[in-house]
């Protein structure tokens, strides 16, 4: 009884290192996957409009770029610029669990001038590489619980997140998005 006891230990602790060791294989390939070598190529020029990013796509399209925005959301985030007056006012944010953490704290620095309808609402200068989004998963109606595997909803651009540089408080004056 007591060997039978003995090799289910041995069992578990070898199965509980292989399943260690395969999920930080995983995530280094995952994080690897984002060049972060690149961020140190951005000119140091201002950074670009959320308007500016959505009226000129294909200037900025697959390239690292810096961008001034307002981020907000809370599961889903996206960048807005009230400035915007087409149909697009938006970009979505993908950020990493990395930079997300920093997003986080640094709206959580702001107090409650960071949240604004139990959602994040702050200025933001972020660095990302720009993306198009694919027309047939822009323009799909169905609701969030009928895809799978689907993302980009009502998005037609995307910045997948590289750096978060600054985060600050909204001006008071600046309304919620449509």
């Amino acid at each position: 009884m007591k060997q039978h006891t003995v090799r289910l230990i041995i069992i578990a602790v070898i199965t509980s290192i292989i399943g260690i060791t395969a999920a930080a294989l995983w995530f280094t390939h995952r994080s690897s996957s984002i060049d972060k070598s690149v961020v140190g190529t951005i000119p140091s020029e201002a950074p670009v409009t959320c308007c500016e990013l959505i009226q000129n796509p294909d200037r900025y399209y697959s390239k690292i770029i810096r961008v001034r925005a307002v981020v907000f959301g809370y599961h889903e985030l996206a960048l807005y610029d009230p400035a915007c007056k087409g149909v697009d006012k938006y970009v979505r944010a993908d950020f990493d669990s990395a930079l997300r953490k920093k997003l986080v704290k640094g709206i959580a620095d702001l107090n409650s001038a960071g949240f604004k309808e139990g959602n994040f609402w702050a200025e933001v200068v972020l660095v990302g590489r720009f993306e198009k989004v694919k027309e047939a998963d822009a323009n799909d109606d169905k609701t969030e619980s009928q895809k799978v595997n689907h993302q980009y909803s009502k998005y037609r651009f995307r910045l997948v997140v590289l750096d978060v540089e600054h985060v600050s408080a909204v001006a008071s004056t600046l309304s919620w998005p449509p």
